[in-house]
């Protein structure tokens, strides 16, 4: 459904390990394809503080909480699905 509209190249970090000095290292590095749409919104984070996002984006590969996206950390996301209850893309919002 959302395929066509997902025609960026985005690099996403994931599997993250934080050392005793506090560095973020990754274990992988792909490039996935997805939208991202600049636009500030306040939601909600993993601690359940209000943040404002600066960036959001779609895709359909399944984003973790504290990846990076483009050097973005991602602080939310939001699975849209069908009415079948299948995930059908994620909504990845950025800082």
């Amino acid at each position: 459904m959302i395929g066509t509209y997902t025609n960026q190249l985005v690099i996403w970090k994931h599997g993250i390990t934080i050392s005793d000095t506090n560095e973020k290292t990754f274990s992988s590095t792909d490039t996935i394809k997805g939208r991202v749409k600049l636009g500030y919104k306040l939601v909600i984070n993993s601690k359940g503080e209000e943040v404002v996002s600066i960036a959001k984006l779609l895709t359909e590969s399944a984003i973790g909480v504290n990846d990076e996206i483009n050097g973005q950390v991602v602080i939310n996301v939001n699975p849209l699905v069908d009415l079948d209850g299948t995930t059908q893309f994620y909504e990845v919002y950025l800082i």
